[in-house]
């Protein structure tokens, strides 16, 4: 999935995506949330919490590590952010 394609169907809450969501902030079994990795030098989104390869906190570029949306996901997705 593009980013373009994922802001058609998702809604990022807050709207300000430079917000750093917390660990604490969520339920982080929730089908709301999604982890920002670094995969090859290459930013993406994927659905739910992940550990593997994730970036232990916020990029400095965005200034986030987890996104939380209105809509759920119902499956794995993969988002190229960058």
């Amino acid at each position: 999935m593009t980013k373009a394609e994922f802001e058609q169907h998702f809604t990022v809450v807050p709207p300000n995506p430079e917000r750093t969501i917390k660990t604490s902030d969520v339920d982080m079994k929730s089908t709301f949330l999604w982890t920002l990795v670094d995969i090859g030098g290459k930013l993406y989104l994927l659905s739910g919490q992940h550990k593997y390869n994730s970036l232990a906190g916020p990029h400095p570029a965005i200034g986030l590590d987890y996104l939380i949306t209105k809509e759920p996901w119902d499956r794995d997705l993969r988002v190229q952010w960058t």
